[in-house]
C-alpha cells in the first residue's frame, strides 16, 4: 500500500514532530477507530476512506434538500 508520501518534504524539526504526530494519529484512527475490534491499517484505511465518501455523498444530499443547487453545492465545495 502506498501512501504518496515520497514527494512530501520536511524543512524544519518542528515540521517534523508535527508530521510524526499526524501519522501517528492517522495510523490509529486506522487501526482503531474505524471499527470495533483490531483490524490491520490496510483494512482501516479503506473503511475510513469509504467512511468520508459516505459523509460526503450524504452532506450533498443534505444539501439537495435543502434546496441548494448544484451550483451552490460545488462552490461550497470549491470545485467550480
Amino acid at each position: 500500500m502506498e501512501l504518496n508520501l515520497d514527494k512530501y518534504q520536511i524543512r524544519s524539526s518542528r515540521a517534523i514532530k508535527r508530521y510524526l504526530i499526524i501519522t501517528q494519529l492517522a495510523y490509529l484512527y486506522c487501526i482503531f477507530g474505524v471499527c470495533d475490534n483490531y483490524i490491520t491499517f490496510s483494512e482501516g484505511i479503506k473503511i475510513a476512506r469509504n467512511n468520508s465518501k459516505e459523509a460526503l455523498i450524504s452532506w450533498i444530499c443534505d444539501k439537495s434538500q435543502e434546496g441548494f443547487t448544484k451550483q451552490e453545492i460545488c462552490s461550497l465545495l470549491k470545485v467550480a
